[in-house]
């Protein structure tokens, strides 16, 4: 058994002094707790693989058993990495894959190698079966989403430069086949960056987004799309999400403008004259630090999601500083703000009139993200917590809403 304490989080208000923000009082309290301070994952899960009841959390080699994440079980052998390197786990999804009601693990490991997954023992004891599903999982931000819209999820990501999913067969233990979407570019790489499921043109179809723009689902699962131009970013972004902020009936595209750099941006989808799309980008970060005049900007948000965090009704933004993306070079001329806080925060989303605002609260200064943000309720109260694992650990962050 490992004893674990909760650590109250050091919470402040942000008074923001560029036109993207506005001031907010805090409005959501935090605890958090420190699962494991080796770094083990880039990323991590939520969900319930003993049928207890519970949620547990699963990050790296190890699921932490619920309701108190006090006593841990082994997945796989484990592996520390050090911080100034990386670790072979980048992003894990909870998924009953074999169909036998027990959430199995599915593991995605370092850009442009192996995928596989862990099959759940029911309760037995000991390390997980490991199953090979497909080498070559390329690209910083894969998913596991519909993108098929048939109701299940699929891996989607790039590889042999197209993007495009994988699916389990018949027979979930065999190796799932890759089926491309896009044709291949010599811009799809193995550590490219940026991508995104989403409905764009508010038709019922799940469209693909990556930096250069959005494909539309044209119904054909095996055969290319057809792509959409927008001027997204040249370093591409993290998890481009798809989500009406201005809440007009058009859904806009949230990206970040570099992972290993400063900007964040949503982009007002808006009809031309053609009736087709034209995109207005708002910046929310500015793209340098010497641009946010009231000192408030963070660099390398290497993993981004939106959901409703104090339960308005209204999507907010989570995100954090990977910290170490890229380790400290010893001539200076590393990743712009490499050794700055691990910040993890969320943006609040409102509006003004006619005005979507975004007010920033810190939910923790030393955990930020790695390349995952793992979202869910883990004690039952209905409100939404977050697991986060890096080269700072793994933690949960406990939301502790305000009376």
């Amino acid at each position: 058994m490992m004893k674990l304490s909760w650590i109250p989080t050091f919470l402040m208000a942000i008074g923001i002094g560029t036109a993207a923000f506005s001031a907010a009082e805090q409005t959501v309290e935090w605890e958090t707790k420190k699962l494991e301070a080796r770094f083990f994952s880039e990323g991590g899960a939520i969900g319930d693989l003993n049928h207890d009841g519970h949620v547990d959390l699963i990050s790296g080699p190890y699921w932490y058993a619920g309701p108190d994440f006090e006593v841990r079980h082994e997945l796989y052998e484990v592996t520390a990495y050090e911080p100034q390197g990386y670790s072979e786990v980048f992003f894990m999804f909870a998924h009953d894959l074999n169909g036998d009601g027990w959430k199995d693990v599915l593991l995605y490991g370092w850009p442009g190698k192996d995928g596989w997954w862990l099959e759940n023992p029911k309760g037995g004891v000991g390390r997980w079966t490991k199953h090979f599903i497909m080498s070559g999982i390329d690209g910083e931000s894969p998913a596991w989403t519909d993108l098929t819209g048939d109701g299940k999820p699929e891996i989607v990501c790039a590889s042999k430069g197209s993007i495009g999913y994988a699916r389990p067969g018949e027979d979930p233990t065999k190796p799932w086949e890759f089926h491309p979407v896009t044709p291949p570019s010599d811009s799809v790489q193995t550590f490219t960056h940026g991508l995104g499921v989403g409905d764009v043109d508010n038709d019922g179809k799940p469209d693909l987004l990556d930096r250069r723009g959005w494909w539309k689902n044209t119904g054909k699962l095996d055969g290319f799309w057809e792509l959409h131009p927008i001027p997204f970013f040249p370093r591409g972004g993290a998890q481009i999400l798809v989500h009406d902020f201005n809440e007009d009936g058009r859904p806009d595209v949230l990206s970040v403008a570099d992972p290993h750099a400063y900007g964040l941006s949503w982009f007002e989808n808006t009809a031309d004259p053609d009736g087709g799309i034209t995109w207005k980008e708002h910046e929310i970060f500015a793209k340098s630090p010497e641009a946010a005049k009231g000192g408030w900007n963070v660099s390398q948000l290497h993993a981004i999601d939106v959901v409703d965090i104090d339960g308005d009704g209204v999507k907010d933004i989570v995100t954090g500083k990977r910290w170490w993306a890229h380790p400290p070079r010893p001539d200076g001329k590393g990743d712009p703000g490499v050794d700055d806080p691990a910040l993890l925060f969320w943006i609040k989303v409102g509006k003004e009139g006619n005005v979507v605002t975004f007010s920033p609260e810190i939910i923790h200064q030393d955990s930020g993200v790695g390349t995952q943000v793992s979202i869910g309720d883990v004690n039952g109260d209905h409100f939404v917590d977050i697991l986060t694992a890096s080269k700072k650990g793994t933690l949960i962050h406990v939301q502790k809403p305000k009376p």
